[in-house]
C-alpha cells in the first residue's frame, strides 16, 4: 500500500512539472507602476507648461502690464485648454496601463514559455532555444542565440518562486551584472527632464547656436528611438504603426534647425 502511495506522489509532481500554468502579475502591484507613471506625467504636464507659457508670453501683447487684465483672458484659455487635454490624456492612457497590467499573461510548459499582453507581439520560447537564464533585482532574462528573441520573466509576476523553479529545471539562471543605475527609475524621470528642457530651450530660443545645441541632440534622439521601436520584436504591428506620430515632432524640430542654419545670428 505504502508503495502504491509513493507512486502517486510521483506521478502527480511529474504530472505538475509537466503542466502548462499561466501566471499574471498581483492587481495591487500596479501601485508602484501608477506612482512611477502619475510621477512622468507631472513633470510633463510641468515642462509643456512652462514651454506654452513662455511661447505665448513671447507672442504676446503686453497689454495686461499696462493695467489691461482681460488682455490675459485669451492666453489663460489657451493654457487651460491644454493642461485639460493632458490631463485626460493622461488618464486614459492610466487606464490603459492598468488594463495591459491585468490581462498579461505567461505561459510555462514543460519545454516553452509564451508571453501574451496587449500592445506587444505575443512571444514563445521553446527550452531548446535558451542559450542562457539570467537574474537579477528585476527578475529572470531568458536569452537566445537572437537578441531580438529575449524573454523578460519579472519579479513581480504572482508565483514568481514558482516560475522560477521551474526554469530552474531548464539550466541554472546566473547574476545579470549591469550598473545599478541603468535600472532606477531615477534615470527615467532624469531623462525625460533633460528632454523636456531641450525642447523648451529650442523652441524659446531665438539664438541660432542654441537652437542646434539643443535640437541636433533632440532629433538624433527622437530619430534614434523611432527606428529602435521599428525594429523591435517585441512590440506588435498596431503599436509599432501608431509610433509613427514620432515623425511630426521629428520633423518640425528638423526644419527648424535648417532654418537657425541658414539663417545664422
Amino acid at each position: 500500500m505504502g508503495e502504491v502511495v509513493v507512486e502517486c506522489v510521483a506521478m502527480s509532481e511529474q504530472l505538475a512539472r509537466n503542466s502548462v500554468r499561466t501566471y499574471r502579475f498581483a492587481p495591487e502591484g500596479f501601485e508602484t507602476v501608477r506612482k512611477r507613471l502619475t510621477l512622468v506625467q507631472g513633470i510633463t504636464v510641468v515642462g509643456v507648461l512652462g514651454l506654452t507659457i513662455g511661447m505665448d508670453f513671447q507672442s504676446a501683447d503686453r497689454d495686461w502690464l499696462q493695467g489691461s487684465l482681460l488682455a490675459l483672458l485669451p492666453h489663460v484659455l489657451a493654457i487651460t485648454l491644454a493642461v485639460g487635454i493632458l490631463v485626460y490624456s493622461f488618464r486614459r492612457a492610466m487606464k490603459k496601463q492598468r488594463e495591459n497590467w491585468l490581462a498579461y499573461e505567461l505561459l510555462v510548459g514543460e519545454d516553452f514559455v509564451i508571453r501574451r499582453m496587449p500592445g506587444l507581439s505575443e512571444m514563445e520560447i521553446r527550452r531548446e532555444e535558451v542559450t542562457a537564464i539570467r537574474h537579477n533585482a528585476q527578475g529572470l532574462t531568458l536569452e537566445t542565440s537572437s537578441q531580438q528573441r529575449t524573454l523578460g520573466v519579472p519579479s513581480t509576476l504572482q508565483e514568481f518562486g514558482e516560475v522560477r523553479a521551474r526554469l530552474n529545471e531548464w539550466m541554472t539562471p546566473t547574476e545579470l551584472r549591469r550598473a545599478a543605475w541603468k535600472h532606477s527609475p531615477n534615470l527615467v524621470y532624469g531623462v525625460i527632464l533633460f528632454e523636456l528642457i531641450l525642447f523648451i530651450v529650442f523652441f524659446l530660443s531665438t539664438q541660432s547656436w542654441l537652437l542646434v545645441c539643443s535640437g541636433a541632440p533632440l532629433c538624433a534622439g527622437l530619430a534614434w528611438s523611432f527606428v529602435l521601436v521599428q525594429r523591435s520584436a517585441q512590440l506588435a504591428p498596431k503599436t509599432k504603426r501608431t509610433m509613427w506620430i514620432m515623425l511630426l515632432p521629428l520633423i518640425a524640430i528638423g526644419f527648424r534647425l535648417i532654418e537657425a542654419i541658414r539663417n545664422w545670428r
